[in-house]
């Protein structure tokens, strides 16, 4: 599904800035500027402040109505002198006034202040099988309850080796980390207890102040209470430098922190506030800096925070960086906060273990039962006492039992309740504790995260536990003993429960390389079930790069500790530190031994006492970055390495190869979560196989590098692999290298128009069609209209323009304004720097008054892959549409603009002070946001805030596009106190959906969303790619609108895709291989799905022209097909050869059946192998789900921020 995000609310002003929704990556009207000559500007001012200086300036000459300073970079104006500034400009856009800022001589650069966030995970997969490389199922023994052993106390540190060094007396004393986060919970013992020179927190500053306020903005009065009320900010610092206690031990215990307070009472701020603590941070002389903070999928160089990192790294001071989160969207997702030349950006791994506890079950028989169970992600159970237990034998999602209290239990089988789903059937039945343990032979804990993982700040606690306790239990009952549970202070200690896994990249962990080609992330450490400090004395579990981050962080701390020291203004030592930290990593391997994708890992996970002791290094530039290359080339470099220790060594010189993986298809789409990865591997040649060097000396060597050519280029491969040295002394040190190949990326789909352009609630659409097709008054013309731009952007692009242009224009890149044949460039373009969008790139459009006649549309994108720079002249560099010609009639002022903004100042009385933000789809079956086939379950969510509160009664209606059917009839919304909000219906005759106020939460700007599951009416009729515009609106306001895209398409026109078919009685698994994946052979399928058996015997294939499989008189039998295993849940299909050319293949595997099937989230793993064109061997990974139920409602439970008191004497 493409989704134009949807706005139920319109602006209040038809020329509001495009920049000023909420949803917008850049805050509006905001900018940070660097000046050129901050000593001449200070003389201009009577304050002799340079920053009031250029405010002046910029109302002076008539480039702002208004403006004032919201930050002023003067502390550390040898790293950064500038100001973040605060204008409202007559311009339509903030890029306008952007573009006059360059031109001022007193402006060195200037930036539109970018959005940030942290950089938690915060996908919550309903079960394990929606990421099956990432999910938290594993197998445990069933506890001996006659045993007294303990599962070991939980700790990361065994796997990086952090452990070893605490045993030598390393742990960061006399080191300062700075953390630029929420703030710390300094008030807990293991962050210090308290505030100040003579407490591990020692000193830092709160940018925001402490209270929420929205009709500022968030910000409150700047103070030094960094306390956190958010809880991010804690648990950073527990995993970087918690002191050693019961519980757990931070990676550096003995060091100092400064805490530095970005976030008021949300998890967003932005670029100009973490430049202030980035500055503060240096005037603080801190070690090392951590900033678990960023924008996901950038990857774009250049920026300010970037650039000032690389500044104070330049000075001896280390930046870490978080990666970012945006794992499953493929190749070229960094965070721009990341992308600096001397940060260290981290990416995240498992460490082969997940956090559990450890309590007793007692019989009144007499028997007892120690037992071992886990805890979703969030904060982590904190009792002691008995409770008795309730036991139920039928999962929760069917049963009904009786109300307990919260001194009581009550334990489930597991079943198929899991997610959302089992939280609201569990959470009102009043009960302190709520059990489930999986009822099947797999002994796993499965659902470790019951979901809403990220919400459990709540009276009730969820334990998933072994299966042999429901087991015992059963028994117990049966035989007419009751049973209570024990917990005492051993059950608050997490224990380590090993798992069998391999240590694996986070599935969330944010792949690279950036968009010169570059490696990234630099290495990978522990982010993924991490255990830390959090709010109020308590514990939590979390996961995200926000947490790998600091671990390196407290990594570095304790190098620095092994120094001395941090060397003084030495613009060599940062280089030289990350250098060692990428040669001494640990690259992770594939089952098969191969080194798993660097552009996941980086170097790999950190090797802590190599990083402090190895004395072997390269003084080489540590990463070989090939860049990005059309074709396949031979790299010839020589390099150095130096032996550090006193006695002579010989190195033995090996070549360890990456997986390569295939970054997009044929057609341009960039793979996601799973990439192909191909039997292809760079050549790579040593001068000589061994050297021996003397104590303290150096050698260099030649190699050589050869990309080969048996990849096809319009695959974009990415070849990756380390050089390794192997030291007769047991050390080892490599350089990783990496090359992609940047063959036709392009940012336009070939399979459907690239820009749409819609007017108002009647989305109508300006197409590309034929030379003669003109229109009279185009709609989004017309004064009166509303208009939306929709476009996907399949690959980032560094400037993206939209223009009107006469009907006969010649090409001349790039559009500028005043260009001969433009007649005017839209509102708000050119915009630089934006990400990958699949989901639709969209803005709000004004059109300034243009005369009578006939004109075009055109969009011209310059793709960031390759990194070209923005003078390229030719339709070579850019990417260009160009729409049918058009008629335009100027009567009436032609100034439309369109949705996505949320103006409190204007909804706040419409509604209620309800705000109905724009919804978001994807598939239920795929996870997919485009590419949706019809007949998959549509997962709908529906955003909403309320500013000051909820009036209890209040109603406010949402009409559902025409399109959709099957919805669940009733609902509700909770807030995380488990309370109900919310209550919803929807018709499903006229597709109305009410929401009803059940109670105020007594909060202040409250969040939440409406999440159903729905379905498509008539999904046969879409047999092609299809565009579908929907529309969703409130009938009791007019104007409260949003069109959306869905992009439907049987299967993947370009590459090996598996799809569902649903039906109660004839439900069935497709393998799809379209016409355009040409040029294999032996292409092998293996689908496995548990708990169901294929009907073995009817597995067919059929050949088709259209991908659809809708018209049979098109489709034949495919014979070249044979089936090579096939038994209960799993099977294997061997497609000999292509079909001819233009020729679908289509193979079915029925699921063997007895009667009608109720099948809900049911997951299916698949993988295809086989030979490309060249006889290279690729393999692909594929998950989907049979669904065809209507999902039960899994809403987000909402969230909000104390209500602000403002006192009467104030």
């Amino acid at each position: 599904m493409i989704l134009l995000p949807i706005l139920l609310a319109l602006a209040k002003s038809a020329t509001a800035n495009p920049s000023s929704s909420d949803d917008s990556p850049y805050l509006p009207n905001r900018f940070i500027v660097e000046f050129e000559d901050p000593p001449a500007l200070s003389k201009r001012s009577l304050l002799g402040d340079p920053a009031d200086a250029f405010v002046g300036l910029l109302t002076a000459r008539g480039h702002a109505l208004s403006a004032s300073t919201a930050f002023s970079y003067n502390e550390a104006d040898e790293i950064f002198a500038g100001a973040s500034i605060n204008a409202d400009h007559p311009y339509d856009s903030d890029q306008d006034l952007l573009a006059q800022l360059k031109l001022y001589p007193e402006v060195k650069n200037v930036w539109p202040v970018r959005r940030l966030k942290t950089m938690t995970s915060t996908y919550s997969p309903t079960d394990s099988s929606d990421y099956p490389q990432g999910s938290t199922t594993t197998t445990i023994p069933d506890f001996n309850s006659n045993s007294s052993q303990h599962y070991p106390q939980w700790s990361s540190h065994s796997v990086t080796g952090v452990d070893i060094l605490h045993s030598q007396n390393i742990t960061g004393k006399g080191i300062t980390i700075g953390i630029i986060d929420s703030g710390t919970y300094f008030l807990d013992p293991v962050l210090g207890g308290g505030f100040g020179s003579d407490y591990k927190v020692a000193g830092g500053w709160n940018f925001f102040g402490n209270v929420y306020d929205p009709s500022i903005q968030g910000y409150g009065v700047p103070n030094n209470n960094t306390l956190d009320t958010l809880g991010h900010g804690s648990f950073v610092a527990g995993v970087a430098a918690a002191a050693e206690n019961s519980d757990f031990v931070g990676v550096a215990p003995d060091a100092s922190i400064m805490s530095y307070r970005v976030f008021a009472s949300t998890e967003s701020t932005s670029e100009d506030v973490v430049l202030a603590a980035l500055q503060r941070a240096y005037t603080d002389n801190v070690d090392v800096i951590n900033l678990s903070i960023g924008s996901d999928g950038g990857g774009f160089p250049g920026n300010a925070l970037s650039l000032v990192a690389d500044r104070i790294a330049a000075t001896g001071i280390v930046v870490v960086s978080s990666a970012g989160n945006s794992g499953t969207g493929g190749p070229f997702e960094g965070n721009n906060a990341a992308t600096g030349n001397l940060t260290l950006s981290v990416g995240s791994t498992s460490t082969g273990q997940i956090v559990g506890y450890e309590a007793v079950a007692i019989a009144s028989s007499g028997d007892e039962y120690r037992f071992t169970f886990t805890q979703p992600k969030g904060v982590q159970l904190n009792v002691t006492g008995s409770f008795d237990l309730t036991v139920v034998n039928t999962n929760a999602c069917v049963a009904s039992p009786d109300s307990g209290d919260s001194s009581t239990a009550i334990i489930f089988p597991q079943g198929n309740c899991t997610g959302y789903p089992f939280y609201h059937a569990t959470h009102d039945l009043g009960y302190g504790l709520v059990l489930s343990y999986q009822d099947t032979d797999t002994n796993s804990l499965a659902s470790a995260a019951t979901a809403p993982t990220q919400y459990f700040e709540d009276s009730v606690f969820r334990l998933n536990v072994e299966p042999g306790l429901g087991q015992w239990v059963e028994s117990q009952v049966k035989q007419g003993h009751s049973v209570s549970l024990g917990f005492d202070d051993s059950s608050k200690t997490p224990r380590s429960l090993v798992t069998s896994k391999a240590i694996n990249l986070s599935y969330f962990s944010s792949l690279g390389p950036d968009y010169s080609g570059n490696l990234y992330p630099l290495v990978s450490a522990p982010g993924e079930n991490i255990y830390s400090t959090w709010l109020n004395y308590s514990r939590s579990v979390q996961e995200g790069t926000s947490f790998s981050a600091p671990y390196v962080t407290g990594l570095v701390a304790l190098y620095l500790q092994s120094l001395g020291g941090r060397p003084a203004n030495d613009s060599t030592f940062v280089p030289g530190l990350r250098s060692r930290l990428i040669q001494t990593a640990s690259a992770l391997t594939l089952d098969d031994g191969t080194l798993a994708p660097l552009i996941g890992q980086g170097a790999g996970l950190i090797n802590a006492t190599a990083f402090v002791n190895t004395k072997s290094v390269f003084t080489t530039s540590p990463i070989l970055n090939f860049g990005l290359n059309s074709s396949a080339t031979t790299n010839s470099v020589s390099i150095s390495l130096y032996n550090g220790n006193d006695d002579p060594v010989t190195y033995t010189f090996s070549h360890a190869h990456a997986s390569t993986i295939l970054a997009k298809s044929s057609a341009g789409r960039i793979f996601g979560y799973y990439q192909p990865t191909v039997q292809a591997t760079a050549n790579v040649t040593f001068d000589t196989s061994s050297i021996t060097i003397q104590g303290h000396s150096a050698a260099s060597l030649l190699v050589s590098v050869g990309i080969p050519d048996s990849v096809q280029a319009s695959y974009s491969p990415i070849f990756q692999g380390k050089l390794v040295a192997s030291g007769s002394n047991g050390e080892q040190v490599s350089l990783p290298y990496i090359a992609t190949v940047t063959d036709n990326y392009k940012v336009f789909s070939d399979e459907h128009q690239p820009v749409f352009i819609y007017n108002g609630n009647e989305a109508a659409v300006l197409t590309q069609k034929s030379q003669d097709d003109l229109t009279d008054n185009i709609p989004l013309l017309n004064s009166s209209s509303n208009a939306v731009l929709y476009s996907p952007l399949l690959a980032g692009v560094s400037q993206y323009s939209v223009a009107v242009v006469a009907e006969n224009y010649n090409f001349t890149l790039p559009i500028t304004n005043g260009q001969a044949g433009v007649v005017t460039q839209l509102t708000g373009f050119p915009v630089t720097q934006m990400s990958r969008s699949l989901a639709g790139f969209y803005a709000r459009v004004s059109v300034p008054g243009i005369p009578s006649g006939t004109y075009r549309m055109l969009a011209a994108a310059l793709p960031a892959i390759p990194n070209l720079v923005a003078n390229q002249t030719t339709t070579d560099d850019w990417q260009v549409w160009l729409s049918t010609p058009f008629k335009y009639n100027s009567t009436g002022a032609a100034t439309v603009s369109g949705a996505r903004s949320a103006l409190a100042a204007d909804l706040g009385t419409d509604l209620g002070g309800i705000l109905v933000l724009q919804p978001s789809l994807r598939s239920a079956n795929s996870n997919n946001t485009i590419n949706i086939a019809p007949r998959d379950t549509l997962q709908v969510s529906i955003p909403f805030q309320a500013l000051n509160g909820f009036k209890v009664g209040f109603k406010f209606n949402v009409t559902l596009p025409s399109q959709f059917t099957n919805f669940p009839d009733t609902f509700k919304v909770y807030q995380r106190s488990g309370k109900a909000i919310l209550s919803v219906s929807i018709n499903n005759t006229t597709n109305i959906l009410q929401a009803t106020v059940l109670a105020d939460p007594q909060k202040t700007l409250i969040t939440g969303s409406i999440i159903f599951g729905c379905g498509l009416k008539n999904p046969d009729q879409y047999t092609q790619h299809t565009q579908l515009p929907i529309l969703f609106y409130s009938p009791n306001f007019p104007r409260y609108w949003s069109t959306s895209i869905l992009d439907l398409a049987p299967a993947d026109s370009a590459f090996p895709s598996l799809a569902t078919s649903s039906s109660a009685t004839l439900p069935a698994v497709y393998a799809y291989v379209p016409a355009a994946f040409t040029g294999w052979s032996n292409l092998s399928l293996n689908v496995t799905i548990p708990g169901y058996s294929f009907d073995c015997s009817s597995v067919s294939a059929l050949q088709s022209l259209q991908l659809a499989f809708n018209d049979t008189t098109s489709q034949s039998q495919f014979a070249a097909f044979s089936v090579a295993s096939c038994s209960a849940g799993a099977a294997q299909i061997v497609l000999e050869n292509p079909p001819q050319s233009g020729q679908n293949v289509r193979v079915e595997l029925p699921l063997r059946t007895a009667g009608p099937l109720i099948l809900k989230q049911v997951p299916i793993v698949g993988s295809f192998s086989g030979q490309l064109a060249g006889s290279t061997s690729f393999s692909y990974s594929v998950a989907q789900k049979l669904n065809n139920v209507g999902l039960a409602s899994y809403s987000k439970p909402m969230s909000g921020h104390p209500k602000l008191v403002v006192s009467s004497s104030s």
